[in-house]
């Protein structure tokens, strides 16, 4: 009955997940202007629309218009569109009209003009967990659900029908030093600071950050089309933010095209490097101390797919998976022993003498416990291939999650289930056989592979007991699992009993 239980949720949950995955949603596709584009790494002090719809980069050289492809100088420059500050007795820093009355934000607090025009009273924001008496208020902004924004040195907040919302760190709000603001479609609103750009409906926040969305973190302006299209002047460009209306299972395939045409090498999941900055055509292979571990998520999450929706595409992408997966256990020196990486023989890195003694004695100097083992690289018993040693927890953890869950979503057959439990046992008699830990070539266990309970109870492994510890027992639950022999289970419970 259990089981019966378990399978009727399993089955809701793919189910579920299925449905969610052809659900649309918005997805922001961000794109950064540079010199390929027209426009210079300049300080732009505004972002403006024309009458023509026209989108208009002010800087202090000059003006440049966005045509749809590509920046040009604007012909004609246009006086700017900010508006003037109202006279004071201090400088104003923001200004808006909120059911028509004049708020000003100042160095000193937020005040909103009385019945005089020289009248000027102090607000002070209060909720259930803050009461602020304000200083730099440098933005003001009302949004589509005619709720009034603020943003000062205590954080950010919003007043509508006569209650206060507040906004620090803890609630979510992720940088608080603001430049500028524009209100966007369905009561969203945008923030620039100096480290970024906030977007939030009044309760998520999605930060902005980093080459990955702007040009430079210093956010000078923002703008917000019609459509939700926003764009920020910085002060080493231009960058926007789009909204593509997509699936997940439209995104997934994306990331699966960008996954295979770049990060495949020999049927391995692995990083690159790029030739070019920030230009992802320029991309060229390059291997890490994880390939065993991408290779294993990749391949879970084929897994996953393929139990969901029978892809044919993802059956074959988890099975590459965990070929190459299993071929790194194969091509070692003794049985079990997972590599961390394979390479070609001509692989174009002099890597063994880039890990040589010299550089491991200074790798030594910070970092003491880094191995000095030599070749770091060993060649195959074929001699056509080098496979890198000294292989870590966390690559276990890896193969052991995948196995798993190849076995049971996806080994069909008795023979593609054998090979499962072939490499499973193999790797879980390695570390029996050694007292619990990876033992490379040179007869030692390596640097982050020890399981062991006499260095969990030593000064040296003391601090790992808890989380290795439980690596190790999962280990053995899988290894029962996919191998079904009890002695997995028997060593586990002398790990926990003694």
């Amino acid at each position: 009955m259990r089981f019966k239980y378990i399978c009727l949720l399993v089955s809701f949950s793919f189910a579920f997940t299925h449905a969610k995955s052809n659900d649309p949603f918005l997805q922001e596709i961000a794109t950064v202007f540079t010199m390929d584009d027209g426009l210079p790494e300049i300080v732009f002090s505004e972002i403006r629309i024309d009458e023509s719809s026209n989108i208009i980069a002010v800087s202090t050289s000059g003006e440049y218009m966005y045509d749809g492809d590509r920046w040009r100088i604007h012909p004609e420059p246009s006086s700017t569109l900010k508006e003037e500050k109202m006279e004071a007795a201090e400088p104003v820093w923001s200004e808006v009209i909120y059911q028509q009355q004049v708020y000003i934000g100042k160095k000193d607090g937020l005040f909103v003009q009385g019945e005089n025009e020289d009248e000027w009273n102090e607000l002070f924001p209060a909720d259930k967990n803050y009461s602020w008496k304000l200083s730099n208020v440098s933005v003001l902004q009302v949004d589509s659900k005619n709720r009034l924004w603020f943003g000062s040195d205590e954080g950010a907040g919003y007043f509508h029908k006569g209650q206060w919302k507040l906004f620090t760190g803890k609630e979510g709000l992720p940088y608080k030093y603001f430049t500028c603001t524009a209100a966007a479609p369905d009561g969203e609103i945008w923030f620039g600071t100096r480290k970024g750009a906030i977007r939030t409906d009044g309760e998520k926040f999605y930060y902005r950050f980093s080459r990955r969305w702007l040009p430079d973190d210093v956010v000078n302006d923002v703008l917000v089309e019609k459509d939700g299209t926003v764009w920020f002047a910085t002060d080493k460009g231009v960058s926007r933010i789009s909204f593509q209306s997509m699936t997940l299972e439209e995104k997934a395939k994306l990331f699966t095209e960008q996954v295979e045409l770049r990060h495949n090498r020999m049927g391995f999941i692995a990083q690159n490097r790029l030739k070019e900055r920030f230009d992802a055509n320029s991309w060229e292979p390059a291997i890490s101390d994880n390939d065993g571990m991408y290779t294993a998520m990749y391949g879970a999450a084929q897994a996953f797919r393929y139990a969901v929706t029978g892809s044919p595409e993802a059956k074959m992408l988890a099975k590459r998976s965990f070929d190459a997966c299993k071929w790194l256990v194969d091509i070692t020196h003794e049985e079990g022993f997972p590599a961390r990486v394979i390479i070609p023989i001509d692989w174009p890195e002099p890597v063994n003498e880039q890990y040589g003694h010299e550089y491991n004695i200074n790798k030594q100097k910070e970092d003491p416990f880094w191995k000095d083992i030599i070749p770091r690289f060993v060649k195959s018993k074929d001699g056509k291939y080098l496979w890198k040693c000294d292989t870590s927890s966390d690559e276990l953890a890896g193969h052991y999650f995948f196995y798993g869950i190849y076995y049971d979503l996806l080994a069909d057959t008795e023979e593609e289930k054998m090979l499962v439990r072939e490499v499973v046992g193999d790797i879980t008699d390695h570390l029996i056989r050694h007292g619990f830990l990876l033992q490379d070539h040179d007869g030692k266990a390596t640097r982050w592979a020890d399981f062991s309970p006499e260095f969990f109870n030593s000064v040296w492994g003391w601090d790992q007991r808890g989380l290795n510890s439980m690596m190790m027992l999962s280990f053995l639950n899988v290894a029962h699992h996919v191998c079904g022999d009890p002695k997995y289970l028997e060593t586990a419970e002398m790990l926990r009993e003694k």
